[in-house]
């Protein structure tokens, strides 16, 4: 696999139109989340919001992120596009939630906190991406983890790819002789900040060797419609508490995969290629 690089990145700018605005992606994460579950973690959801000129509703929802199971630190693949205008301060607020239903409804789930910030100040700090601590309104000086957003101006495509992987004798890291490896796989793609920002979770299966359904992804989510932005799939074992276990990544772009013909990903954890001289892969995912 590739190493991950920002040499074919190029400098973040936005390219207004001719009504001075551009579209841009919103990207959402959090970290160090507050576990409101007994026996298990979080299952966070985030709400988005935006500011309105409205005095009787100043908010309008723009959506939700998914559901991310058992993660105190979920990455979110779901991104929201917006309108960034330099004579609008659009504020942007956001509230985090964990479910407590498969329906995933709002009136059931625990509120774990709230968020406002602007879209300038989010274009204004370093490498696009703004963190601020998450805090219940009648307690802003508790914080119960943090919420990062971060923006990048969007290089619009009409195309889409639909892809499927399957995996190949993956190595087994559960903890005993009886447990089942739980398999899952995460999409990222390397940001112009050079952070990875994840574009697509599949689902969890057992096995070894596990066949995950065929999905679409934009282009322009997968990569910006840049086909040298360095692509990362990381393979892991679920775990309940959240703890998942990496097995191994493998870094790529979309012209490896259109114009070389890269079929087969070769897993590889860069930690045991150190300790270990007989470590060759922890398996292999196929396209």
């Amino acid at each position: 696999g590739k190493l991950r690089s920002k040499a074919n990145l190029p400098n973040f700018k936005f390219n207004m139109t001719e009504n001075n605005y551009e579209i841009v992606d919103l990207f959402i994460s959090c970290e160090g989340l507050i576990n409101l579950d007994l026996l298990t973690v979080t299952d966070a959801l985030v709400e988005v919001y935006q500011s309105t000129t409205s005095r009787t509703n100043p908010w309008k929802l723009l959506g939700r992120t998914e559901c991310i199971d058992n993660d105190l630190n979920p990455k979110f693949a779901t991104s929201f596009p917006l309108e960034y205008q330099l004579d609008q301060n659009m504020k942007l607020m956001f509230k985090v939630y964990n479910m407590n239903d498969n329906n995933l409804t709002i009136r059931l789930a625990d509120f774990i906190g709230d968020i406002t910030m602007s879209i300038h100040e989010i274009a204004g700090a370093a490498g696009q991406s703004l963190k601020r601590p998450i805090s219940l309104p009648k307690n802003r000086s508790k914080s119960r983890g943090v919420l990062n957003a971060t923006i990048e101006a969007r290089a619009r495509s009409n195309e889409w790819l639909k892809m499927r992987f399957t995996g190949e004798d993956l190595e087994d890291v559960t903890p005993c002789f009886l447990c089942s490896l739980n398999p899952f796989f995460a999409l990222s793609r390397v940001m112009e900040n050079g952070v990875l920002q994840r574009v697509h979770t599949s689902n969890v299966l057992k096995g070894r060797n596990p066949a995950w359904p065929a999905f679409w992804i934009s282009r322009t989510k997968l990569c910006n419609n840049d086909p040298q932005r360095p692509l990362v799939l990381e393979v892991f074992h679920y775990n309940t508490n959240g703890n998942h276990i990496r097995l191994g990544e493998y870094g790529f772009t979309i012209t490896d995969i259109t114009e070389h013909g890269l079929k087969h990903f070769s897993i590889v954890d860069s930690m045991k290629t150190k300790k270990d001289s007989s470590y060759t892969n922890s398996g292999v995912l196929n396209l």
